[in-house]
């Protein structure tokens, strides 16, 4: 395919645009959502009350906000085992230095392992009022706290250095981390609030939205949040219009070569052309020069019988016909009647 390189490029980049227009979409809507909040509603009796009123026994999009508080269990953090959790994330990174294909070092990290534990939990207020958090770990925001941050650097001997050196890649050492959703925190907490009248304690549940808006488990204000949307927004928008201009460069590029090669195509047939009219023009002078009496009878145009046979028709082979003949005469040999795939000029001794 001529032109694969570019449609290649292109659909690459076109699908990276779509993407990026879509995360803008999505967060652009995220933010208007949450500016359109009345306000943040904090755990208690009156939540129930308010969410009770409503037709459906829910409120579609709502903050509410509440101290996190495990329905069991809690998990104890690994390095700092006197802090209870009810979310916690284990990390094992491998940092190494690998070789560019330009000759250049840069520092580089890969993720060996990733362990996420949970246990089921609420977010509680006065008088014993709690909002259940269902799946929890389907939002798009989950502000959890760094309370392990360990770095072991790696020893390597000469070995190591020399082995490092031929396969460019040097490790410098393992980094483990552990973030964990502490057990007594302040969240706030964005989605759907509905009451579940067949939970026997009759609790509210915050559930992520069934219309597929954004789910937040967050510390930080809605202000704050809107304000973190908001970068993600430009940035999503600038990511847009950065790979919409490559895709606009290699359409113009394609487009390019495409008129340059029809332009060079163009000029070939015209020059074939006018090789072919000067051949033909060549020809009909010689014929002319010729006596028709010297052409034998067995060599005469089966069709017009003034003019010597020029061509063969493939593929049953007949020659029979002159070039002027073979341009006028049908798609079928008039010979044997068969079907004419090609002419071929015939030179008769």
């Amino acid at each position: 395919m001529e032109f694969f390189g570019e449609a290649l490029a292109l659909g690459i980049d076109a699908v990276i645009v779509g993407i990026c227009f879509k995360m803008y979409l999505r967060t652009w809507n995220a933010i208007k959502l949450i500016e359109e909040m009345p306000e943040v509603l904090d755990v208690g009796p009156q939540l129930e009350q308010l969410v009770a009123k409503q037709p459906e026994k829910q409120l579609p999009y709502v903050a509410v906000r509440g101290s996190v508080k495990a329905l069991g269990s809690p998990l104890h953090s690994l390095g700092a085992p006197d802090v209870p959790a009810v979310i916690q994330k284990l990390t094992c990174k491998e940092h190494v230095v690998s070789r560019g294909a330009m000759g250049f070092w840069a520092d580089q990290e890969r993720t060996l392992q990733e362990t996420v534990n949970s246990v089921p939990f609420a977010l509680t207020g006065h008088k014993g009022t709690r909002v259940e958090v269902v799946d929890a770990l389907a939002a798009e925001v989950l502000d959890l706290e760094t309370v392990v941050d360990h770095f072991e650097p790696s020893a390597p001997g000469l070995v190591d250095h020399l082995w490092g050196f031929f396969t460019g890649v040097r490790q410098r050492g393992l980094q483990n981390t552990e973030d964990v959703l502490r057990e007594g925190a302040l969240l706030t907490g964005v989605g759907t609030l509905t009451l579940v009248p067949s939970d026997p304690k009759g609790d509210l549940h915050l559930v992520p939205p069934a219309d597929g808006a954004p789910f937040f488990l967050t510390a930080m204000s809605l202000h704050t949040l809107a304000r973190h949307l908001d970068r993600e927004k430009r940035m999503y928008k600038w990511l847009a219009v950065t790979f919409g201009a490559v895709g606009l460069i290699l359409v113009g590029a394609a487009a390019r070569r495409w008129w340059r090669s029809a332009e060079r195509r163009a000029a070939d047939a015209a020059a074939r052309e006018a090789t072919e009219v000067e051949r033909r023009e060549r020809r009909r002078r010689a014929r002319s020069a010729r006596d028709r009496d010297n052409v034998p009878e067995a060599l005469l145009c089966v069709v017009c019988r003034l003019r010597e046979r020029e061509l063969v028709l493939l593929p049953c082979g007949h020659v029979c016909l002159c070039e002027e003949c073979g341009e006028a005469v049908g798609p079928r040999c008039p010979v044997c009647r068969a079907q004419i795939e090609k002419r071929t000029a015939a030179y008769v001794a």
